[in-house]
């Protein structure tokens, strides 16, 4: 997230904004209380050969068109699915939408992860220059193919499909820092950095030291940009680091040792892991999400690294435990919303239940989707704290936060 929105100042991470060093439990409450949510619209999608949907995906704003509207992506099977809705009436309809689907004869596609991010779209001959960013969609899953889209008010252009990994791609993120790279993790045990929309690979990062075969499914950036974590189905948890900063520079980066490694967090796949300040979120499939650091409560990431190396063994303390029902499958993923005085870590599932924590005011409440039942397989949230929720079955929601 770029610096201005509260959590990065003047090129320091805002420590305090993270605090939950008292180990404080989540008091549950009423959704009528602190944490209100209503819904905004809901709609439904069924891809080609009536596959599962797993990842959805909210647009950062965008400035080239009106701010109420924003776009929205489903990805399942071989089909992705984009959407402009209005979010300025309470309950809102979708105005425009967009398909495209893979239609390769080999292998079938089978898309597992979508993110948008927006950027200077590149200038070609004869084009008038232009500094304002539009917004770029990549797509990928099962063939270890990243396909990128490109956005207007008229249009959702396909603009390439690149081979990127030997296997399938369980999970892309955008790097907080510069939003014109993209980092896909996949089941060939690589994770790779590439710079878009051109797709050049800019770094990669193997764990030569560790077994090939457990693949990542989920990883994330620090706010800082410095630092990758990753889970894989293995139940490790690897950080790399400090990442470099790709500012034109030429060749590939490689690294090779991760800096930090456990498995002792969790007992089974990690299929969503985030950053909150230097306080690490994890999931896994055994009903809860584990808030916790590296070294002690009150070290810094920079410090409780630094003592890990000094002692050669992990060292970590869990802060607190976020249960949740009904969520003993895997490839369900949480959404994190990081605004001062709005940071909430929403999650589902495979029932239609909600969970959201407020973790400011360490409370959280519990509700259902309106569209009862089905697998919640990810929730995607916006800086001020609201949300979407995609189902297995395609069935989509949107739902607003409401302060006061």
């Amino acid at each position: 997230m770029a610096a201005g929105g509260g959590i990065i100042a003047n090129g320091t991470l805002d420590h305090e904004f993270y605090d939950l060093s008292d180990r404080r439990q989540p008091t549950r409450v009423n959704m009528q209380n602190n944490i209100r949510y209503e819904l905004r619209g809901h709609w439904k999608h069924i891809n080609a050969g009536n596959k599962p949907h797993y990842s959805v995906a909210i647009s950062p704003d965008l400035t080239s068109i009106n701010e109420k509207m924003k776009l929205i992506a489903t990805c399942g099977g071989n089909t992705v699915s984009a959407f402009y809705v209005d979010t300025s009436a309470k309950h809102f309809d979708v105005k425009k939408r967009f398909e495209s689907e893979d239609d390769s004869n080999d292998i079938v596609e089978d898309f597992y992860t979508c993110v948008f991010t927006l950027i200077v779209p590149p200038q070609t001959n004869g084009s008038v220059p232009t500094f304002e960013k539009v917004a770029y969609l990549a797509v990928a899953g099962l063939r270890g193919v990243m396909r990128l889209f490109r956005f207007n008010e008229d249009r959702m252009e396909h603009v390439s499909g690149t081979p990127c990994h030997a296997k399938a791609i369980n999970h892309m993120v955008i790097h907080p820092k510069q939003d014109d790279i993209i980092l896909t993790g996949s089941e060939d045990y690589i994770i790779r950095m590439w710079r878009i929309p051109a797709v050049n690979l800019i770094a990669q990062i193997i764990n030569e030291g560790g077994p090939m075969d457990r693949g990542i499914i989920c990883m994330d950036v620090h706010q800082s940009g410095d630092w990758l974590i990753t889970g894989d189905k293995a139940h490790h948890i690897c950080i790399y680091g400090r990442l470099p900063s790709f500012n034109g520079a030429a060749g590939i980066h490689r690294e090779t040792v991760p800096i930090f490694s456990t498995n002792t967090i969790h007992a089974q796949h990690i299929d969503c892991i985030k950053w909150y300040g230097d306080i690490i979120m994890s999931k896994s499939c055994e009903n809860e999400i584990i808030a916790w650091k590296i070294g002690d409560v009150k070290d810094s990431l920079k410090d409780g690294l630094a003592l890990e190396h000094r002692h050669f063994h992990p060292r970590t303390t869990v802060i607190m435990k976020l249960r949740q029902d009904h969520l003993d499958i895997w490839f369900v993923r949480f959404g994190l919303s990081l605004y001062p005085g709005r940071c909430r870590l929403v999650v589902g599932n495979m029932v239609g239940g909600l969970v959201v924590w407020d973790l400011v005011q360490r409370t959280y409440c519990t509700f259902q989707s309106k569209s009862k039942g089905g697998v919640i397989r990810q929730v995607a949230c916006r800086c001020n704290a609201d949300f979407v929720l995609l189902k297995e079955d395609g069935r989509i929601e949107y739902w607003g936060a409401r302060f006061t």
